[in-house]
């Protein structure tokens, strides 16, 4: 496990959080969305812009054409994710391509939820290799017990399109439904059945291995897509239409970040909207935006993104004075000729003093903790009452004119907790302070990284965070 860097504290009146919901073209938008355009490295973004980055662990490879990643199950090589919240819904869909050479024998995971679905009221899972199956197997469990099918398995060294509904508003065996290149597989049997109604949870995300520990599998994996509803037999005709070419044909994605903010009414925030492209597409990328609240102004530069697409573009969110408080959904499309990108931003505004916390995501973890004294050197409280999945948190319970000061430490996928990061110290102004320009603590520079230490150990941030107040 590799602890975070570059901790940014900003001490702000207006709290504005965006959160950047990326919509590729289709009926539904997913909620976590795998697209491994990255090409190297061990990080996979989530294109969705929910910040569910997946983690490639032991030496996962890279393929192009399509994009994607390669497993080896000899060398227990797996993909981990950030917990999905699902908690929301009781029926969810989970798509993916793959192309592997299927077996009889073993239990090999082409993804799961949490590490093991047998231990957890809100698990799920798919098999690629059941032997107990004779072919695949689909598998839940909910409030009142399991169900699983089992499935034929599609011809080995090819790429399928692989998509499950688990839909708990169903009976029995109807809550399981695959669907392989567009179409409804018939169970070749059913091990188990329950009626659940349960909702599910917010778990982690595996895939190619049970929790990282067993059940590995050799694959390779492309366009991996979670939903929040079930999607209907039409809606998953369209989505294999449509990403039937697994990334081959030129195309684009915008992300934004970072994408949390607060700022005083009458002050602006600054965030880079970048526009990353793939199979050869060459065109320039437009940026507008709609739902803007009275008092509120939405500006990009440049904008358009020049040709060939790749680039940044700086978005200026400014609050005015007459922007009530309030949470308002802003819609932000990205148009190059008839392809688009839709990012759904949600802008909470409120009156409170807050202190907004930002920093550069790890490798290798599931989530960060913030904590919080009113004395340099603590003791330090907890602050956050769930891990936080992403990278960046907001106190709103702070005191104006008071002075806190905070650490943060990373958890690794075995719940192991770094070490303290370096204190940064955040003053937060009275009401009628005037900005202040940033300043740095201590004598070193905010950038430097986490010294690299075995997961579990205690390590040090290298390099003092920046403090920054308005």
């Amino acid at each position: 496990m590799q602890a975070m860097h570059n901790l940014v504290f900003f001490v702000c009146w207006i709290t504005l959080v965006l959160f950047i919901s990326l919509a590729h073209s289709t009926a539904q938008v997913p909620v976590a969305d795998w697209q491994f355009g990255e090409g190297s490295g061990t990080v996979a973004y989530d294109s969705s812009g929910n910040g569910y980055t997946a983690t490639l662990a032991d030496g996962v490879g890279w393929i192009t054409e399509p994009n994607g990643i390669a497993a080896d199950s000899n060398l227990q090589q797996f993909m981990s994710a950030l917990p999905v919240d699902l908690s929301d819904t009781n029926a969810i869909t989970v798509s993916l391509w793959v192309n592997r050479q299927y077996s009889m024998r073993g239990a090999a995971v082409l993804f799961e939820a949490p590490q093991d679905y047998t231990r957890s009221a809100t698990g799920f899972a798919l098999y690629a290799d059941s032997r107990v199956c004779q072919g695949m197997q689909a598998s839940l469990q909910g409030n009142a017990g399991y169900t699983t099918n089992c499935y034929s398995q599609p011809p080995s060294g090819t790429w399928h399109n692989l998509i499950v509904v688990f839909d708990k508003s169903q009976i029995d065996g109807n809550e399981i439904v695959l669907y392989v290149d567009g179409n409804r597989a018939t169970p070749t049997g059913t091990l188990a059945v329950s009626t659940n109604t349960n909702n599910f949870g917010q778990d982690p995300f595996y895939m190619l291995s049970r929790g990282g520990m067993s059940n590995f599998a050799s694959a390779e994996v492309a366009d991996v897509r979670i939903y929040n509803t079930a999607l209907t037999a039409q809606q998953i005709e369209n989505l294999f239409t449509l990403s039937s070419s697994i990334g081959l044909s030129p195309s684009f994605d915008i992300t934004a970040s970072p994408f949390a903010f607060t700022v005083k009414r009458g002050s602006s925030v600054v965030s880079g909207i970048t526009s990353t492209i793939a199979n050869g597409f060459d065109s320039e990328v437009s940026l507008s935006v709609s739902g803007v609240p009275d008092g509120m102004t939405v500006t990009f530069t440049p904008n358009p993104i020049p040709g060939p697409g790749a680039g940044i573009s700086t978005v200026t969110i400014s609050v005015g004075s007459m922007t009530g408080a309030g949470t308002y959904p802003l819609g932000v499309l990205g148009t190059s000729g008839s392809m688009q990108r839709v990012s759904t931003i949600s802008v909470a505004v409120t009156d409170s003093p807050v202190v907004d916390l930002t920093w550069v995501g790890s490798q290798n973890v599931i989530g960060y903790n913030a904590y919080r004294s009113d004395n340099s050197g603590g003791p330090y409280a907890k602050i956050n009452s769930e891990l936080i999945p992403g990278t960046s948190y907001t106190d709103n319970n702070v005191q104006s004119g008071s002075t806190y000061y905070y650490v943060a430490t990373s958890v690794d996928s075995e719940y192991r907790e770094s070490g303290y990061s370096n204190e940064a110290l955040a003053n937060v102004p009275s009401e009628d302070s005037p900005a202040t320009s940033a300043t740095r603590t201590g004598n070193t520079a905010a950038g430097k990284s986490w010294a690299d230490q075995p997961a579990g150990s205690q390590r040090k941030l290298v390099g003092g965070p920046l403090v920054r107040q308005y």
